[in-house]
């Protein structure tokens, strides 16, 4: 045994990985070398902080028996792993799963904004002449009907006219990379988009603000709302809940 064997086994040797007689031949040399004894004293305590800062992670059991069934798999030369180890390695596993868990929860959170700003960019945009509606019309049964064969959907179409908030068309826009409808409604000098899709999961209904704008999501009967203005957050919350009152009850149109 040298020096440059010793290095080079160096991390499986402390981590107790080493078979009976390469481990042996390791003591004997640490005997005689005092450089090589204070290179691993040093290592076991660089072992001893960094488990000291691990975080302690509960490892789901059926994982670790996963792991535990791969390890009594594996070929000779890896199965000399001692049954200790197994604890380090599911661990591990865990940390992997949690870490890929963390970045799916970043992912789903910066898609979330990326609609949020879509919304509002469409809301702005519609602002703008000749953006605003593609159909025009104060009649929910003409503009139902307007978006028959533009899309794979049919948008439900809630008349609030008596309610204050009157229906004044619909257009088609491109929000979170697919094809959505967009009915329009008034309040006094403001416009309220009320986006539509459908829905792919139960959501729960949220409010936001952005750049000056309020947004309000919900969802029914198969289908996503966002609902979007410059419209105060107590009436645009009132056109929600108005709104969603006529898709529960089905109220004829005034």
């Amino acid at each position: 045994m040298t020096c440059q064997d010793l290095t080079a086994q160096l991390d499986a040797y402390v981590d107790e990985q080493l078979g009976p007689l390469e481990a042996r031949a390791i003591a004997v040399h640490l005997a005689e070398c005092p450089n090589c004894a204070r290179l691993v004293a040093d290592r076991r305590r660089l072992a001893e902080t960094v488990r000291a800062a691990w975080p302690k992670l509960a490892v789901p059991g059926q994982l670790a028996a996963s792991v535990k069934a791969a390890l009594d798999e594996t070929p000779p030369e890896v199965s000399r792993l001692r049954p200790e180890r197994w604890g380090w390695l599911a661990m591990a596993a865990a940390l992997i799963v949690a870490v890929g868990g963390t970045w799916q929860v970043a992912n789903q959170r910066a898609a979330a904004e990326r609609l949020r700003g879509d919304l509002v960019a469409s809301h702005v945009r519609s602002l703008m002449p000749g953006h605003l509606i593609d159909v025009a019309s104060a009649d929910q049964h003409t503009v139902k009907p307007w978006f028959n064969g533009k899309l794979d959907f049919s948008p439900p179409v809630p008349n609030l006219t008596s309610d204050g908030y009157p229906l004044l068309g619909g257009r088609m826009d491109y929000v979170g990379g697919r094809p959505v409808a967009v009915i329009v409604y008034g309040r006094r000098q403001h416009l309220i988009d009320l986006f539509v899709w459908p829905a792919e999961s139960r959501a729960v209904g949220s409010s936001f603000d952005r750049q000056g704008y309020h947004l309000i999501s919900w969802a029914d009967g198969g289908s996503a709302f966002w609902a979007a203005s410059d419209l105060n957050a107590g009436e645009l919350a009132e056109f929600v809940r108005l709104a969603r009152e006529v898709g529960r009850s089905g109220r004829p149109t005034p």
